[in-house]
Formats: C-alpha cells, sequence, structure tokens
C-alpha cells in the first residue's frame, strides 16, 4: 500500500485527484480503478464467506468514521467526514470510545508542539 500512496502528492488527495487508493488488478480501464459493480460484488462474496448480512455503507464508513472518532475531536471528525452537524456524527460512529491521550497528541503534532 505505501506505494501506491507515494504516487500521489497530498495536494492531489485533498484535491481529490487520487481517490483510487487500492488498484483493482481485473479492471478493464487504464487507472485499474474500482466502480461500483466490481466493488459491490467483492463486498458480497466476501461478506457471504463471512456469514454476515452488512451493507458496504455500514461495513466501510460506520467503522472507519468510528475508528477516527477515537483520535479525532468531534468537531475535526465532522469536518473529515463532510457531515454537516455534530448531530448527525453519533448514527455513524456506535460504541467508539475517545482515546483523550492520542487526541491531545494529534493536536500537539498538529500545532507543531
Amino acid at each position: 500500500m505505501e506505494w501506491r500512496h507515494e504516487q500521489a502528492s497530498d495536494a492531489d488527495r485533498l484535491a481529490g485527484r487520487a481517490q483510487s487508493l487500492f488498484w483493482h488488478l481485473d479492471a478493464h480501464n487504464v487507472e485499474k480503478t474500482w466502480n461500483y459493480r466490481s466493488y459491490l460484488r467483492k463486498w458480497n462474496a466476501a461478506r457471504t464467506k463471512a456469514g454476515e448480512s452488512i451493507s458496504p455503507q455500514a461495513g466501510t464508513r460506520h467503522s472507519i468514521l468510528s475508528r477516527l472518532a477515537e483520535v479525532l475531536t468531534p468537531y475535526e471528525l465532522k469536518d473529515q467526514s463532510q457531515h454537516w452537524s455534530l448531530q448527525s456524527l453519533p448514527h455513524y460512529t456506535t460504541e467508539a470510545r475517545a482515546n483523550h491521550a492520542a487526541i491531545v497528541k494529534a493536536i500537539r503534532a498538529q500545532h507543531g508542539k
């Protein structure tokens, strides 16, 4: 994954010009990017194999935001997830427990302290 990450600058990623972190090597396009149908086929095969019935939204966005809620302040999480309000976040951060030491460390790193 590291080699793929190095192929785009932070500016590219922030501007949305480098959205595909993982290549789909069997894709029929030059960029080797996933489309929704191929992603859904892989997702459904994996959840069936695991014996689960989890939607892609619940399995990806919810779990990622729950993990980020442990290390970001609510305001940073709102900004990063592009939610309009703080009130909409609890739905996506079920059972997340804030790691206050990690939050303080992240804030200090961000402000150069």
